[in-house]
């Protein structure tokens, strides 16, 4: 979710249609109907299915297209627009006023004239120098693409500047992106990122959106570019795809393996556009990356996942478990994604996609073979929550005094290695979290209750593991507004934390010490880059569910503190450009001479 999404649905007092938009738009259609039943039973027809896709890989590259609607019924009754479920769609609640929205968007013309002068066209945008960089050969229009949906919730408020970028941007990716123009680019982010924004801007359209909108060819086009980067031994995506060659290309600085976050993180997009154009391949594609990760797992033991896997074999590289960068967003994904059967493995973030309508999509069964190729042996059920069991047995610590709940991580002594299998006893605790793992306490939220809950939820309508996962998740948003408490009011890239009371020894906290945290190299003239604010939403994204599920005023008035906080640091003056720069140490409020020339795409 953008974080300027976020707060125009936290801070405007216009419908709530935009605040159930903006969690549509983090999810892909979270609560999307049940893929259509004809492509359901081919996919469950189990291994040979996957086959059907490199037949269409191969036409692809050779420029042909084979129509899948032939083999493909769908229903005349089907919904054309999926629906949010549950207590998003609740009317407002007395008690429940926001923040004056009027500043709110009086102050978002910092972004609209920085953007529509500098970096219109650019996949990067850089608001000091007033320029933009292209990722790859003519660019995949990072900027537009990602921001596009951001536009279209704002525009709804009937700002005619909003509409008329709006109107600009939609031109520019009918007329100017062109996928066959561009070279290299990553898998992960370009899915996220570009391909989800298409979709996204596809679904926010006219209600029923033209099956022939700008936004869904694109999207089409793009995803079958990308299609050839699933071709591997295992079915696991390679890091990078050349959408011009129509290729992929594994990551050679790390020994060809991929992140597991970035290859677990594709399916919401390329699934719902399997239903919404009836084609299975997109489905196809990411299932069997699902299967492979499932035959990755271990029974035994805890249900964490190294950062790194092979799609040469499929195992998992001995590398750290965490869930920070290249782990994040494998947990997150956890509560979002569909699977289709039990010969696949699934998820619960996955579960929710299909309107709740398939309990399958909630259990996990890891099989072990013994004597012959006959499945035998564990048997390991609701694979989120077992994820989230393993999180807090083996994850989720305190701080000594003020018992802030936090993420640890499991570090790998060793270089990561493709000959061993990863053992977490003999590995290292590192008291980090970083900010990337404040997505988990709105997440968690969420999961205990699946939004469909009276608001706030009653105790006696969650099973003992939804409390404990209710109760983590806030104290872990609790914990993420503490590492807020700098010179900037900004929490910092990378936070450790004391695991031992003041005057313990090492690792202690001093006794001077208010924060029961500390950044890496603070005290420095140049801090590292674990100082860093890059406007990253994170923490809004949970206050928001947090406030969604709750109606606590607390968590949007901590939003807003944080949109303050923004606003006094990181916002350019328009005399000097306009736009939002990142700062390169949260704890020193230097103004000007800590700005950090880039504007993330993901702010917008």
């Amino acid at each position: 979710m953008d974080m300027t999404e976020v707060l125009a649905s936290n801070t405007s007092n216009e419908d709530d249609r935009r605040g159930h938009a903006n969690l549509f738009s983090l999810a892909l259609a979270v609560s999307s109907v049940a893929f259509v039943e004809g492509s359901k039973t081919m996919i469950d027809s189990g291994e040979d299915f996957p086959q059907m896709y490199k037949s269409h890989v191969s036409a692809l590259q050779a420029d042909k297209r084979p129509c899948w609607f032939s083999v493909i019924k769908v229903s005349d009754t089907e919904p054309r627009e999926p629906k949010i479920p549950g207590r998003f769609n609740r009317p407002k609640t007395k008690g429940q006023a926001s923040p004056s929205g009027d500043e709110d968007w009086k102050k978002r013309g910092a972004i609209v004239d920085a953007f529509k002068r500098d970096a219109f066209g650019y996949d990067e945008y850089y608001p000091l120098s007033h320029t933009g960089s292209y990722l790859s050969g003519a660019g995949v229009g990072y900027s537009i693409v990602d921001s596009i949906d951001t536009m279209m919730l704002m525009k709804a408020t009937g700002d005619r500047e909003i509409d008329g970028m709006y109107n600009r941007a939609k031109k520019w990716i009918d007329k100017k992106l062109d996928f066959s123009q561009v070279g290299q680019v990553n898998t992960f982010e370009t899915t996220i990122r570009v391909l989800g924004g298409l979709l996204s801007a596809h679904a926010l359209s006219a209600s029923p959106p033209p099956e022939t909108s700008i936004f869904l060819k694109k999207a089409i086009d793009l995803a079958d570019r990308m299609l050839p980067t699933f071709i591997t031994a295992t079915g696991i995506p390679l890091s990078s795809t050349d959408l011009k060659e129509k290729t992929g290309y594994a990551d050679m600085s790390n020994g060809g393996a991929a992140s597991t976050a970035e290859a677990t993180t594709l399916q919401l997009e390329f699934r719902y556009l399997s239903h919404l154009t009836g084609i299975p391949d997109y489905w196809a594609a990411v299932v069997k990356t699902n299967r492979a990760v499932r035959h990755a797992l271990l029974p035994e033991g805890p249900a964490l996942v190294p950062i790194f896997i092979s799609p040469r074999d499929g195992r998992f590289v001995s590398s750290d478990i965490r869930l920070g960068s290249r782990g994040d967003s494998y947990y997150e994904y956890l509560l979002l994604l569909p699977i289709p059967n039990l010969a696949i493995v699934n998820y619960r973030k996955q579960y929710l996609q299909t309107n709740r309508t398939e309990d399958i999509y909630r259990i996990f069964r890891a099989y072990r073979s013994t004597k012959s190729t006959l499945a035998v042996g564990v048997f390991r059920e609701k694979m989120y929550d077992n994820a989230m069991d393993s999180i807090h047995e083996h994850l989720l610590k305190r701080s000594p005094s003020r018992k802030l709940l936090y993420t640890s991580e499991f570090h790998n002594v060793r270089w990561p290695s493709y000959d061993e299998q990863p053992d977490v006893a003999s590995w290292h605790v590192e008291h980090k979290q970083d900010h990337l793992v404040c997505f988990l306490g709105g997440s968690l939220m969420l999961g205990a209750t699946e939004a469909h809950t009276s608001i706030p939820p009653k105790a006696r309508d969650l099973t003992r593991a939804a409390i404990r996962d209710w109760n983590s998740g806030q104290d872990l948003i609790e914990t993420c507004m503490a590492t807020h408490e700098t010179a900037t009011g900004l929490s910092p890239e990378i936070a450790m934390f004391f695991d031992k009371p003041p005057t313990s020894g090492p690792g202690s906290a001093p006794t001077s010490l208010k924060r029961e945290w500390y950044i890496k190299g603070e005290n420095r003239n140049y801090p590292l880059l674990d100082a860093r604010y890059i406007l990253r939403p994170e923490t809004i994204e949970s206050l928001f569910i947090a406030y969604r599920l709750t109606g606590d005023k607390k968590y949007r008035s901590a939003g807003w503190k944080i949109f303050s906080a923004i606003e006094k640091h990181c916002k350019i003056p328009t005399n000097k450009g306009g736009g939002y720069a990142s700062i390169r140490n949260v704890d020193n409020a230097e103004g000007e001479a800590g700005w950090v020339d880039k504007m993330e795409t993901f702010f917008i």
